[in-house]
């Protein structure tokens, strides 16, 4: 869910970059050899879990184990992981978002400590930290 925010900030910000640009272009008659140019494209992309987003749910579902006292009390839900993927790639918790009880907080905490190091989000080319929110989710089958 963060992700789209920040992408659309983004995508405003080059639009406005762009026409920024052609508004100096059309107002400085020597600017005219900036057709010959190539264009300016400013690298950037979002973290990603090696292998994409059916890969994380695979390693999740392999992974996870539904932790006892949970599926006793049938307890059902969603545990949100905070954390940091670091230029590196490195997985750093921050903390959860949501409770279930039942020792599920524990258990999503175990999975995202298991993770392998993630592809770090890019920015202008270089890899930059950038925090997102895993969801860990506890349904019997």
């Amino acid at each position: 869910m963060k992700k789209l925010p920040l992408l659309f900030m983004l995508l405003l910000s080059l639009e406005t970059i762009s026409q920024q640009f052609s508004q100096v272009k059309h107002q400085n008659p020597m600017a005219e050899d900036i057709d010959d140019l190539p264009p300016l494209v400013l690298k950037s992309s979002p973290p990603k879990f090696p292998g994409g987003d059916e890969a994380f749910q695979s390693f999740v579902k392999q992974t996870a184990q539904f932790p006892e006292r949970a599926f006793n009390e049938q307890i059902e839900g969603t545990i949100y992981v905070e954390a940091n993927i670091k230029p590196n790639g490195a997985i750093q918790i921050l903390g959860l978002k949501g409770k279930l009880g039942g020792g599920c907080e524990k258990e999503a905490l175990r999975i995202v400590e298991a993770m392998p190091c993630w592809e770090p989000a890019i920015q202008a080319g270089e890899p930059v930290k950038c925090k997102i929110i895993l969801p860990i989710v506890f349904k019997y089958l």
